[in-house]
């Protein structure tokens, strides 16, 4: 009986320890994630103020983008200001 226990106990201690792994590896990618997100959400415009703030001239690029590659109307490209608004963040 000591063996079986000792056997399970082993057994026991390396299935936490690989769980204590698992979890590592998670909290290492996730750290690595949002890492290579973090600078996508300002541009050379943008640096200095909070997230999620986009320059006129950047959105204008995006909804170009949207009409060449996307089949959204042509005529949004001539007045992108009419599809974003900066009204709602923080300042």
């Amino acid at each position: 009986m000591r063996v079986s226990s000792n056997s399970f106990s082993d057994s026991f201690l390396q299935e936490l320890s690989q769980l204590e792994n698992r979890q590592n590896n998670l909290q290492t990618e996730a750290s690595s994630g949002l890492k290579l997100t973090l600078p996508l959400y300002h541009t050379d415009e943008t640096k200095d103020q909070p997230a999620f703030k986009v320059s006129p001239a950047n959105f204008a690029n995006s909804v170009t983008l949207l009409v060449e590659y996307a089949g959204v109307n042509k005529s949004a490209a001539s007045r992108p200001q009419d599809f974003y608004t900066l009204q709602y963040l923080p300042k």
